[in-house]
């Protein structure tokens, strides 16, 4: 329940600062023949790219949602919450040789 909120409020806060509601500020350019379309007006209905996201929000988001807060594959996010002083603990770093 607590991915799911996170992932939502990320998404939501991609959509509410988007520059002109999408990805790219042109909306003003005299040079752009395209125009962004608004982050929640798009969405994948059936195809490749519906796929592919409902594989990557179903499966991979969830995994590497859990593999990163495991703390025995990462200390990555107790890193953060001991800088943030919400943990005691010492600060692990992860060398890759």
């Amino acid at each position: 329940m607590k991915k799911n909120i996170i992932i939502s409020s990320l998404f939501l806060s991609t959509v509410i600062f988007a520059q002109n509601k999408g990805l790219v500020a042109n909306s003003e350019s005299p040079y752009s023949k395209l125009q962004s379309v608004g982050l929640q007006d798009v969405k994948w209905t059936n195809g490749f790219w519906k796929e592919q996201f409902d594989v990557e929000t179903k499966n991979t988001l969830p995994y590497m949602w859990d593999l990163y807060h495991n703390d025995e594959v990462s200390h990555a996010y107790k890193n953060f919450e001991i800088a943030a002083g919400l943990s005691k603990g010492t600060f692990k770093a992860t060398f890759v040789s």
